[in-house]
């Protein structure tokens, strides 16, 4: 499983938007907790400081409103992999939620890199109708899986909702996690992948490329090969193999529709990326020696700004060499037919999509992804602590409030557009991964790696 860089970052909390109040009793129906602020108060000076709170603005969407069930209680059994990626909704879930019993089934893939014995024990707990009440699919095919019949129709529990409409939600992203016409999964959150470009070398881009917002492998490292004919020695970026442009792009893989095509074009792609990419990730980690420095996920918010303090500058979202807009998820999650406790199962899902980011949690917002529900991604947007942050590293962006409204515009306006998941499986990734290092190593040419490929997809897509 290919490693993604990420900068560190400092958070730096400048204001927090709402006192800490002692524990009381559940809010009924209707109301939300104490401690978690709804709306984000208008802006106003504070005395001996400059700080101001971001404005939200008018023509934002209407937020939307997580309430809690006081009625809800009795066990609650998730199975996840490495549930340390949700450890604040784990404990936010339980401090709201004290009459619902929490077990955890946390599935460790350190030992099992390809997770291919995690979805061993998945299809035996669904076959012997023992499964849990909400199932992580992380890194497997479940679109496979769900045509058989072994989960709920999500949109049922959407549409019979009180605190959200179907309407509410990235038409597109749904549609686009649909079996035949039902979802059966679906995950809270999504990302996208985005380059960024050398400070040095920025001016001297394509005019065409710079203004465009979007890219893909081969056009980037088509600009690269130009750069380096024109005597550049910089390297291409920090983690880039020849696996990410096959196993992000559907024409290759595709588990939904059950297609696979390592033909012609994947070996002429192969012998373009050679010797650049294939099998290969840059030995030197500095983003300043790479003329495309940094390939993050949009959801690292800090990143996605720019910062006269980094080696780097504008960004681009990453496409498929087709043209595909495609987003990429956290995890995905399916309530089984059998599941013994299906409302609590809902609600702990519903709490990730509408969860309302407390002050000592809003930095997930960075790392893990926005949400499908659109109404709860402006509403998690509680901005202010990105507001100061540009202020306090020095943005290329003086207009705070403006520098935000146009970055959460962008992220919305991808959000609203993609077309295509990327259901990522770790074994497949490492598959490739190791197919393309033979190529490199002449142990076998692009024509028999193709061959191979080809045969071996067209099993696991039908499996």
């Amino acid at each position: 499983m290919k490693l993604i860089k990420i900068f560190n970052v400092i958070l730096v909390f400048i204001l927090l938007l709402t006192a800490c109040a002692p524990e009381a009793a559940l809010p009924s129906r209707g109301q939300t907790p104490s401690d978690i602020p709804n709306d984000l108060p208008a802006a106003t000076p504070r005395q001996n400081d400059d700080s101001l709170l971001f404005i939200y603005p008018e023509n934002w969407p209407k937020t939307s409103v997580y309430n809690i069930n006081k009625d809800l209680s009795g066990d609650l059994t998730i199975m996840l992999c490495l549930d340390h990626s949700m450890t604040q909704e784990i404990m936010d879930f339980k401090r709201i939620y004290p009459n619902v019993q929490l077990n955890i089934i946390d599935y460790s893939l350190d030992e099992d890199p390809n997770g291919e014995k995690y979805l061993y024990q998945v299809n035996t707990m669904l076959m012997s109708g023992e499964a849990p009440d909400l199932l992580d699919l992380r890194s497997h095919s479940f679109y496979s899986i769900s045509e058989k019949g072994f989960f709920d129709d999500l949109y049922e529990y959407i549409d019979n909702d009180p605190d959200m409409e179907r309407s509410e939600f990235y038409q597109n992203i749904l549609q686009a996690l649909e079996t035949n016409g039902k979802l059966f999964h679906i995950t809270p959150r999504i990302y996208h992948t985005f380059f960024k470009v050398n400070n040095e070398y920025y001016d001297s881009l394509p005019a065409d490329f710079a203004v465009k917002g979007h890219t893909n492998y081969y056009e980037l490292v088509s600009i690269y090969k130009d750069y380096l004919n024109g005597g550049g020695n910089l390297q291409l970026m920090q983690i880039f193999t020849a696996t990410e442009a096959f196993t992000k792009d559907d024409y290759f893989i595709n588990y939904k529709d059950r297609k696979v095509n390592f033909g012609d074009e994947f070996v002429d792609l192969i012998k373009f990326f050679i010797p650049h990419v294939t099998g290969i990730t840059p030995t030197n980690n500095k983003a300043a020696d790479c003329l495309f420095p940094i390939e993050v996920l949009s959801s690292c918010i800090y990143e996605a700004l720019d910062y006269s303090n980094k080696p780097y500058a504008g960004f681009w979202f990453l496409e498929t060499i087709h043209g595909k807009k495609f987003f990429e998820t956290f995890t995905d999650f399916a309530i089984p037919v059998n599941a013994k406790n299906k409302q609590a199962a809902w609600e702990f899902l519903k709490y990730m999509i509408m969860n309302q980011y407390t002050p000592t949690s809003d930095q997930r917002f960075m790392y893990f992804g926005y949400s499908i529900h659109r109404n709860s991604f402006f509403k998690i947007a509680k901005f202010t602590h990105l507001y100061n942050e540009i202020k306090a590293r020095g943005s290329l962006t003086t207009d705070r409030q403006t520098a935000v409204e146009t970055f959460i515009g962008k992220i919305d306006e991808r959000n609203g557009s993609v077309d295509s998941h990327r259901n990522f499986i770790m074994k497949d990734e490492g598959f490739i991964y190791e197919v393309t290092k033979d190529i490199s190593a002449g142990i076998i040419t692009p024509e028999q790696a193709a061959e191979k490929l080809q045969d071996a997809f067209t099993i696991r897509v039908n499996e």
